[in-house]
């Protein structure tokens, strides 16, 4: 009887070890995966929130903007990911030199992306999707594909409902990757697909010290804001222009 007792007290207390374990084990799985859900897709209402999410995000996340922000420095993006303007805007201060740095692949999504001391978007070796959204600035270029360094280059798709101004200069600047290219070996890249395109001087422009550029153009408008010494397309560049419509 004794032996018995012990060993149902045995049994007992090792179910009870074993409980909490299981149940904790269970919270933890389950936590985990919620959490990754919350970073798939965020809305953020801060400047602190949406730098947060941008330095947390994975690829294919979807940001949200439950608000408005106005940044006091240029923000990054270095991994693929869907920014969803949601009708907001996202601004900089004066004297910031562009509101976003895209340096992997971006989709901007319904809303305005404004400011920006030489443009409102800059692209480094990867493509932005523009899709019924604003980039909009009164410095250089709405937006700026590449640099003026070799082996840079910048893509970009602008979907149809898309507005770029630059108030400055051109409202798409695409920069080839090399000085003494072939005009055939484009890495920097623009196809129109809908929206407009304008600029003080050129609604899209390129640089005649930067060849090796692909500019496709099936829709659109494409237009010049001044009256004079002004063109709706400057392409000076080595390079390969397609119009479709």
């Amino acid at each position: 009887m004794k032996k018995r007792f012990l060993s149902i007290l045995t049994a007992l207390c090792l179910t009870l070890t074993l409980l909490p374990t299981a149940a904790l084990a269970d919270e933890g799985e389950g936590g985990e995966d919620e959490e990754i859900l919350t970073q798939a897709d965020q809305t953020v209402t801060t400047k602190e929130g949406l730098s947060n999410a941008i330095s947390q995000a994975q690829n294919g996340d979807t940001i949200t903007l439950g608000s408005s922000i106005e940044l006091s420095s240029t923000l990054t993006i270095n991994v693929p990911i869907t920014l969803d303007l949601a009708g907001y805007t996202l601004s900089a201060s004066a004297g910031v030199s562009s509101v976003l740095a895209i340096k992997a692949d971006t989709t901007i999504l319904g809303g305005t992306v404004s400011g920006g001391a030489l443009a409102a978007v800059t692209v480094e070796n990867a493509t932005v999707t523009v899709n019924n959204a604003t980039l909009s600035t009164t410095g250089n270029y709405g937006l700026m594909l590449g640099s003026d360094t070799a082996g840079i280059g910048g893509s970009a798709i602008i979907e149809s409902g898309s507005t770029i101004v630059g108030e400055g200069f051109a409202g798409v600047v695409v920069w080839g990757t090399y000085a003494t290219g072939t005009g055939t070996n484009a890495t920097s890249s623009l196809t129109v697909n809908g929206g407009s395109i304008k600029g003080r001087y050129y609604g899209i422009s390129g640089n005649g010290s930067w060849d090796d550029t692909y500019i496709e153009l099936n829709g659109g408008i494409i237009e010049a804001i001044d009256d004079t010494d002004s063109t709706g397309i400057y392409h000076p560049q080595g390079g390969t222009m397609v119009i479709n419509d």
